[in-house]
């Protein structure tokens, strides 16, 4: 489950939607053909979702600025600092302040680090995205039953790992009365679009993300199963959610 800012309008139009003048346009494509040495080695490492799955734009666009590095489904910003930007600290003060009015987090890098601590950077900027991906009580439970069921030792340490980072939301009551009512109101109208095995587990999940976006975040679920799920909250194909 994606758990995103509570600005919840920030964040759209960044990827798709912007309006861009072609001159920023062709700005960051010959960036990204002139990429910095430190740039090149971060980028070998975020590329075609390799960091853990992440997904990963380089000189993105976002009202007017280009930044080095760009995850949507984390909200995270990442700009490498050369010696640059030692001489336009005021540009970059005010360019993190609209950043960041737009829900997004950003994490600064300089060139040192890249090059000489790069499994340290790639762990932190893993950590940071991991803050804004929450892991529900009823995945742990329908992931770690087939783990055992199969007895996949490796499968159920990297699910503890996993466990250990991410934000866990626990089943509460307010969970269960939730999902109760959704289940209920799927019966009823016939809109249930999984099978009657599953649906209790995708009610539950249903709930958990409604009662996180009541609380003013701004909640994406990544399933494969989005016909039954979208019938409640947002729900896309992991893949889909750039």
């Amino acid at each position: 489950m994606n758990n995103q800012s509570p600005k919840k309008d920030g964040l759209r139009n960044i990827v798709i939607g912007q309006k861009i003048q072609p001159v920023k346009l062709e700005r960051a494509k010959e960036m990204r053909r002139q990429m910095t040495p430190a740039e090149k080695i971060l980028w070998e490492h975020l590329r075609a979702n390799r960091l853990h799955g992440l997904h990963f734009r380089r000189q993105q666009i976002i009202d007017g600025f280009i930044v080095d590095f760009y995850c949507h489904a984390a909200s995270l910003v990442i700009e490498i600092d050369g010696k640059i930007h030692d001489q336009q600290i005021e540009y970059d003060v005010e360019r993190d302040k609209i950043l960041s009015a737009r829900g997004l987090r950003l994490l600064r890098f300089k060139n040192e680090e890249i090059t000489e601590k790069i499994d340290q950077v790639l762990m932190r900027i893993y950590q940071t995205c991991c803050e804004n991906i929450a892991f529900p009580e009823i995945a742990n439970y329908e992931v770690r039953r087939e783990l055992i069921r199969a007895n996949k030792t490796n499968g159920l340490k990297r699910l503890e790992q996993l466990q250990s980072v991410l934000i866990y939301l626990p089943i509460t009551t307010q969970v269960i009365l939730l999902a109760a009512q959704f289940w209920a109101e799927v019966r009823q109208t016939g809109k249930a679009a999984a099978d009657p095995k599953s649906l209790d587990g995708d009610v539950i999940l249903a709930a958990q993300a409604k009662i996180a976006e009541l609380n003013q975040n701004q909640v994406i679920i990544a399933t494969t199963n989005v016909k039954h799920l979208s019938l409640f909250v947002d729900a896309r194909e992991w893949n889909d959610i750039e």
